[in-house]
């Protein structure tokens, strides 16, 4: 079997997780709605810029408090906006299956500082990865074509020899664009015939 570059997504593949619990979280925290919430960080651009790391944690929380007029301290906000994730331990056993046929694994995933930080304090479930590309520390989110040709040169492979799985359809378009063979992550059932479709794994 040929050494391919798998690339994972992180959130809803190898992580479960729904910033609607953020929302909600925060919501309660300060007595205004769950949807209020939600608009102040699309309005401001907020999440975007944080997972380009553009703006630290430090400055997202006191904007927030600023426009929520309300007394939460950093360490509970921080709670609020990072205890909503959980291992998909199905697709991490999946990842060490391919990693125990040679190939090669790389994380592409749009995230903030504090949440990969959570969720690598919380779970072990990246250090058999062999490169891990995060928005926040090159500056650039899928589905931008710059980040998926980024990753290509940081492996140094070619397009044909890499396979992405990603939940988000426009993710996934985008990588195609630039001929990456590419899964839209719905499930391991489904994952699991296409790898073995592609001779990624044997065996299924």
């Amino acid at each position: 079997m040929a050494q391919k570059v798998v690339i994972f997504d992180l959130g809803n593949v190898l992580i479960n997780f729904n910033h609607d619990l953020i929302f909600e979280s925060l919501s309660q925290s300060i007595g205004k709605s769950s949807d209020e919430v939600r608009n102040f960080f699309v309005r401001n651009n907020l999440w975007i810029d944080w997972d380009k790391g553009l703006v630290s944690s430090t400055h997202v929380f006191n904007r927030f408090k600023e426009w929520s007029e309300c007394s939460l301290i950093q360490s509970d906000f921080n709670q609020c906006i990072c205890d909503i994730f959980s291992p998909n331990y199905e697709t991490f056993e999946m990842s060490k299956k391919l990693k125990g046929f040679g190939h090669r694994l790389v994380l592409l995933s749009n995230t903030n500082a504090s949440h990969f930080e959570w969720i690598t304090s919380k779970y072990n479930i990246l250090e058999h990865f062999d490169k891990l590309l995060l928005s926040f520390e090159v500056g650039l989110i899928k589905p931008d074509p710059r980040i998926f040709q980024l990753t290509l040169d940081v492996v140094n492979c070619v397009p044909e020899d890499c396979f992405f799985i990603d939940d988000l359809v426009d993710n996934v378009e985008a990588a195609k664009l630039l001929g990456i063979r590419s899964h839209q992550f719905n499930g391991i059932k489904s994952l699991s015939k296409v790898l073995a479709d592609q001779h990624l794994i044997i065996g299924e």
